[in-house]
């Protein structure tokens, strides 16, 4: 990624980006495939040695056990990731991953190809995390905040220091511990802010005595929140020493207020002398 074009009397004060731990969420589901391939590598034989104990049901249970055995612990925890992460992108690339692990079950392709496919997916998965990773940049300057990810597409976000009015920092059990979170700049449109909302919804029925009709009531409402918003694009996600960082930008918010404040009297001042 190319540096950044500076204005006029503008300089860098600070440059970040995410610490690798920030991003574990993402890189732990094909930490996960990578670790799920070793383990049919290393206990296939095993694995296929169960549908022994079936007795009768053995020779017909053996050829497709590991297959049901590969589906069940790709899409159970992809659910569980999906959830988690509130998101249905990991449970379509799961069971893409066990799609083609049934086409090649059917096409007759050897097994050990599932566990290739496995650590293949995996080691993909992490180099690709990685580089969306190392895509974004953070920069603080002395008139502005510059917020600019390249990878898998490019987008660039500019708050100007006057238009700043808060700065929020987030550090979850694993920042406090290695130093890292999220500063997030909030200005009056609402930039760097979103709201959670919660329903309640209850329906009630009963079937009328005398003729073949259900009767209903229903009741919903809703509550929302205003909170902020931590994204790896809309705010200084993950970097290091978050609270030294969040202070930075106010102090420089704070100089770039009063140096435009003492600007001001000066063009006053200039524009006095010149009707004197």
């Amino acid at each position: 990624m190319t540096e950044i074009n500076l204005l006029a009397d503008e300089k860098i004060v600070q440059k970040s980006g995410p610490k690798m731990l920030s991003f574990f969420h993402a890189y732990l589901p094909y930490f996960y495939l990578f670790a799920l391939g070793i383990a049919f590598l290393v206990y296939q034989q095993s694995i296929e040695s169960i549908a022994d104990l079936f007795w009768i049901l053995g020779p017909f249970v053996k050829p497709y056990l590991t297959l049901v055995i590969f589906l069940a612990l790709l899409m159970i925890p992809a659910i569980i990731f999906g959830l988690l992460q509130i998101s249905m992108k990991l449970v379509l690339i799961f069971a893409g991953i066990s799609v083609m692990g049934i086409l090649m079950q059917f096409l007759g392709v050897p097994s050990i190809y599932r566990t290739y496919m496995l650590l293949g997916a995996g080691i993909l998965g992490i180099f690709l995390v990685e580089a969306h990773r190392r895509s974004h940049k953070y920069y603080v300057t002395n008139y502005r905040v510059i917020l600019e990810r390249a990878f898998p597409r490019y987008d660039r976000r500019e708050i100007m220091l006057e238009k700043i009015q808060d700065i929020a920092i987030q550090q979850g059990l694993l920042g406090r511990i290695f130093n890292f979170g999220n500063v997030i700049p909030t200005s009056g449109a609402g930039v760097g802010t979103g709201e959670d909302t919660a329903g309640l919804h209850l329906s009630l029925g009963a079937k009328t005595p005398k003729a073949p009709l259900f009767i209903g009531l229903t009741s919903s409402g809703t509550k929302g929140v205003t909170g902020f918003r931590s994204r790896p694009h809309n705010c200084l996600f993950g970097v290091p020493n978050p609270k030294k960082l969040g202070s930075a930008i106010i102090e420089v918010k704070f100089d770039r207020s009063e140096a435009t404040k003492l600007e001001e009297i000066k063009r006053i001042l200039e524009k006095n002398k010149g009707e004197v």
